[in-house]
């Protein structure tokens, strides 16, 4: 509050101003003329340093950095699905020759599992077995001609898989 009685507040800037700055005292001051406490720095003059801007030490890394960002998929499609062909033989579900021919059941399901499906399983999923195992049954009936194939090879969970309204396909879970 200056001496006529009227509360100064010092107007913000967006540049720097080129003079030093008043120096803030410790002392700070209740202005009376609001209900309201508000507290504001003096207005005793006092020379400060210039603004200083923050530079860290040590730049920030994304190793040690607190945001999780999801890393970069790091297999392309065809060696997911040799990965995933690799853990099905593993399994002892398919064979190696039941996927020589692209036509079997074998082979559209696998191409289905690994560059169709939307869940995206792993070659390590607990489901993948029961997941594949289910989609070669699909490909060996010919269950595109299936007169009604509820659910069947869609991003549901595989036990959602229905052959009728009143029944889904039993897991093992």
């Amino acid at each position: 509050v200056g001496k006529d009685g009227i509360l100064y507040v010092p107007a913000p800037t967006w540049q720097p101003s080129f003079q030093p700055s008043q120096k803030p005292s410790n002392n700070l001051k209740k202005s009376n003329d609001h209900a309201i406490g508000v507290y504001s720095p003096s207005l005793s003059p006092a020379v400060s340093a210039s603004p200083t801007m923050f530079y860290p030490i040590t730049p920030p890394s994304s190793l040690n950095s607190d945001i999780f960002q999801p890393s970069p998929n790091p297999t392309s499609a065809k060696s997911r699905k040799a990965l995933i062909q690799e853990r099905i033989i593993s399994l002892g579900i398919s064979s190696a020759d039941s996927f020589n021919a692209k036509s079997s059941p074998q082979s559209l399901a696998l191409h289905w599992i690994s560059q169709d499906d939307a869940r995206m399983l792993g070659p390590y999923d607990q489901h993948l077995g029961q997941r594949y195992s289910l989609a070669v049954f699909y490909f060996a009936t010919e269950g595109d001609e299936w007169k009604f194939s509820p659910m069947w090879l869609t991003g549901e969970h595989e036990c959602y898989w229905g052959l009728s309204p009143d029944s889904a396909t039993v897991c093992n879970e």
